[in-house]
């Protein structure tokens, strides 16, 4: 029978992982901080955008920062957590391509690695839902970008692309998450087995009258 997990009763593989999704977020924040602070110039931001992608980048550096804090009080939220920090991302890196160029930046490839890291993460709980998010984000800004920017209304076949990619890339982390779960609870049986079997053999053992001794060529009992 497969363990029903609540909010109290999660393994600390679950918090342990949302961790190191923490760092990666920490990493993928700062690398937009650099973009925007140090090589701005090369983007392609006009005058007037690079201010506002440096303090997109400033807010979602300060966002991260916060989840570790939030990661460290609250251990009895973690759906409720993970989905903040996911739509977080989703939220950012949306705007920041956005503010770069749009579907032309591919800054939204950068989701495929949250996508995958919160499908293992969750174990392939609301993988999907984060998918349907993410595509939602890249079809918003990009009909934002063609009706009030210089976006190219053909390039909705390249965001197309994008959000088929965001579930299939979703998918196969929820294939995956499943497929660790049962090999862990497959492990956990056998080693319940194992116990069982071997508490049985020592009982039998106990109560027997006669019984073979088992050494070996140095004449050391092994059983």
């Amino acid at each position: 029978m497969k363990p029903t997990y609540t909010p109290e009763n999660l393994p600390l593989d679950f918090w342990r992982s949302l961790r190191y999704y923490n760092f990666y977020r920490l990493l993928l924040a700062t690398l937009f901080v650099l973009l925007g602070g140090v090589f701005g110039n090369k983007l392609s931001l006009n005058s007037d955008q690079l201010p506002l992608f440096f303090s997109a980048a400033i807010i979602y550096f300060a966002s991260v920062v916060l989840s570790f804090v939030f990661l460290r009080l609250d251990r009895h939220r973690f759906t409720l957590q993970l989905s903040w920090q996911v739509g977080g991302d989703i939220i950012a890196v949306s705007f920041l391509a956005y503010l770069n160029g749009g579907i032309q930046s591919n800054i939204g490839l950068l989701l495929l690695v949250s996508l995958a890291a919160a499908g293992l993460v969750s174990r392939g709980r609301m993988t999907l839902f984060f998918a349907a998010l993410a595509s939602l984000a890249a079809l918003l800004v990009h009909t934002f970008g063609v009706l009030y920017g210089s976006a190219d209304a053909n390039n909705f076949v390249q965001v197309g692309v994008l959000c088929m990619t965001y579930f299939a890339v979703a998918w196969m982390a929820q294939s995956l998450a499943k497929y660790a779960v049962d090999s862990q609870q497959l492990a956990a049986r056998r080693g319940l087995d194992l116990v069982s079997l071997s508490e049985a053999s020592r009982l039998v053992m106990r109560d027997m009258q006669d019984g073979v001794l088992v050494i070996d060529a140095r004449g050391l009992i092994v059983q």
